[in-house]
């Protein structure tokens, strides 16, 4: 036994399956453009040791100060930190806004640290005594 099917019925099922693709394709959309959620993050003070100097930096004041000091050696990687490159990029990608960089020494090395308020988010040792 063949049932026919109506022209309406026809536009009607389309009709039904275009609305749930659009419903899928709306919440997959939202979820994709949500901020994401920063890793846990778990407040560590500045070391007592640790020296601060200046005013709080760029990211761009300390990339060109790394690349001036990477100059002097051709044969590191001309790029910000030079062979510790991968390190700084993953260090700003922990960055939120409102965070500062500092120079720092301590008795025997130095670099740049990245603070969100009082607390220590990352930090590069780029020279040791």
């Amino acid at each position: 036994m063949v049932t026919e099917i109506s022209g309406p019925r026809v536009v009607l099922q389309a009709l039904g399956i275009v609305a749930v693709v659009l419903i899928i394709a709306i919440v997959g959309i939202r979820f994709s453009l949500r901020t994401p959620v920063p890793d846990r993050f778990t407040c560590l003070p500045l070391p007592s040791h640790f020296k601060l100097f200046g005013p709080a930096l760029s990211v761009s004041q300390v990339e060109r100060a790394s690349l001036e000091q990477v100059s002097r050696s051709p044969s590191a990687p001309q790029v910000p930190f030079g062979y510790n490159n991968s390190g700084w990029l993953e260090l700003k990608t922990r960055m939120l806004p409102g965070d500062t960089i500092h120079r720092y020494e301590t008795g025997v090395s130095g670099g740049y640290v990245i603070l969100r308020g009082t607390c220590v988010v990352g930090q590069t040792v780029p020279w040791v005594h």
